[in-house]
């Protein structure tokens, strides 16, 4: 029996995969990677579109589309992209969006107004969130909590919380996922938690 592998977080907008994309989604379908969920945010505002480009390209690839944290200073006016974006029909989720307080490569209030922003698209699409949360947890489970971002769901990506929390975001809807780091020599803490959940 053969196991369906997906990859739910690539970014094939990445300037590295600019000369190689075609062999890089062949790899990852000869490796048993039937389809990529590609993350139409994080590389500025022109991610999303590129990322639904991608998708409407190859089939084995479908998109996200948002504005990452690290770009919450871009204009509001984006947002009427960002609604027509996520209805084309290879959009599977609207993110990653939410706060980054580690890095704060954009104001808080910036961060908080897209995110708040992404939730209401998502509701309205209908489609789950892919949430980026670094050293901003609380506030995150906050907003999604008050806006009823349980209507739609999502997964907490790159989680590095402990098990209360990921329960607590079980309650809401929320998935959790672990990110490579997981295999470092010094993750114990995380990989204790990825066995308790």
């Amino acid at each position: 029996m053969s196991i369906e592998l997906i990859d739910s977080h690539t970014h094939l907008t990445a300037p590295d995969f600019s000369e190689d994309l075609a062999d890089v989604i062949k790899r990852a379908a000869d490796s048993g990677v039937k389809i990529l969920i590609n993350i139409g945010a994080g590389y500025g505002a022109e991610s999303a579109k590129k990322a639904v480009e991608i998708s409407e390209m190859y089939s084995s690839v479908k998109a996200s589309v948002g504005i990452h944290p690290h770009n919450a200073q871009a204009d509001m006016s984006l947002l009427q992209t960002l609604n027509k974006l996520a209805l084309n029909k290879n959009v599977v989720a609207i993110g990653e969006t939410v706060l980054d307080f580690f890095r704060d490569w954009s104001p808080k209030e910036n961060q908080e107004t897209w995110f708040r922003a992404q939730v209401e698209l998502a509701i309205q699409v209908g489609k789950p969130l892919i949430i980026h949360s670094r050293s901003a947890a609380e506030e995150c489970f906050n907003i999604l909590s008050e806006m009823k971002a349980s209507q739609v769901g999502g997964v907490f990506h790159c989680f590095a919380e402990d098990e209360k929390f990921a329960e607590r975001l079980c309650d809401i809807n929320f998935l959790v996922s672990f990110p490579g780091s997981i295999t470092f020599k010094k993750a114990d803490k995380l990989r204790e938690i990825a066995r308790k959940i």
